[in-house]
């Protein structure tokens, strides 16, 4: 059902008495304007964000400032709160500004973290379809304050447009002509994106890389060492660890992340270092001279083949997040 922050949510619809707009053959455009103060209060885990924003609408007559002043819903809206309204008087008609304080629905998409670019919409519409009231955005005089700065976040575009919207309930009106009823839409995008996302990236990553080299080296070392097994074995367990820290510090997401990605396919190269290490290790150790050439030769190709492979996996990841 179409949500509504007034009174009489479906008033709309409403056929004759029961409408709190007089009915009329003429349709409302209101030149109708937004600009955006403040974004803050990102909640990746609520879905939502903070806006404080300007409305201004240019109004011919009192009949359509009552119907623009009562019957403005903003749709994605948790919650709104009009802190200031004002009107001005010319000639032609009256100017009507509103200054408003939400809480905006939005999903957030951390799947590319930390290289997001997102969209932020603010939607509004009129509680009268569109045969009585038509937005027509101010396209000049919208946007966002150039004072407006955010601490994680770039501001990259800014635009409005005005759409059709259709719902599939008519609301209760029984009267002809009642299905199907459209409403004008006045949306606004505001793009983002994240400040800096190579630095975090690495920050992020940097030990995980960190790691898989340090696995890499038992090739280099002596047949008949130790440790062969256990420095692998010691970076898989830090990798896995990591990847719990990481995921502490990042938004969370339902699907599989970039950084997961990163951190399962090292995992899974280090498996590969493993088996590669017994297998050599087995081979060193019989008294077969051929099988200790054997076993030099794997170490060597090991050393040479799986790095390749790991950093074009990861070539794969990051142009498949990216691009």
């Amino acid at each position: 059902m179409k949500k509504s922050i007034f009174l009489f949510p479906a008033a709309a619809v409403l056929a004759g008495a029961f409408s709190p707009y007089p009915l009329s053959s003429e349709v409302r455009e209101v030149k109708t304007g937004v600009y955006i103060v403040s974004l803050d209060n990102f909640d990746y885990d609520r879905n939502c964000f903070s806006a404080t924003f300007w409305v201004w609408g240019f109004l011919t007559s009192e009949e359509i400032k009552k119907t623009y002043t009562e019957g403005l819903d903003f749709i994605s809206a948790n919650s709104i709160n009009k802190d200031v309204e004002g009107s001005v008087s010319f000639d032609r008609g009256n100017l009507v500004q509103q200054k408003y304080k939400a809480e905006i629905r939005h999903t957030w998409d951390m799947k590319n973290y930390p290289f997001i670019r997102d969209i932020l919409s603010i939607d509004m519409e009129n509680l009268s379809d569109i045969s009585l009231f038509r937005f027509i955005p101010d396209i000049e005089q919208s946007g966002i304050s150039d004072s407006y700065t955010n601490s994680e976040w770039n501001v990259d575009g800014f635009s409005t447009s005005v759409s059709n919207h259709t719902y599939n309930t008519n609301y209760g009106d029984r009267g002809p002509g009642s299905e199907g009823k459209k409403y004008s839409r006045l949306r606004v995008n505001i793009a983002i994106s994240k400040k800096s996302p190579w630095i975090t990236f690495f920050k992020l990553t940097a030990s995980v890389y960190l790691f898989f080299l340090l696995s890499l080296l038992p090739f280099c070392m002596n047949p008949d060492t130790d440790s062969r097994i256990s420095i692998p074995c010691a970076t898989l367990f830090a990798v896995v660890t990591n990847q719990n820290i990481v995921d502490s510090m990042v938004p969370s997401s339902t699907s599989i992340t970039l950084l997961d990605s990163i951190h399962s396919i090292t995992q899974i190269m280090i498996v590969c270092i493993i088996a590669v290490l017994i297998v050599t290790n087995n081979l060193q150790i019989q008294n077969d001279l051929a099988a200790k050439k054997r076993g030099h030769l794997y170490d060597r190709k090991a050393l040479v083949t799986l790095p390749v492979l790991y950093t074009g996996a990861n070539i794969v990841l990051l142009c498949q997040y990216l691009l």
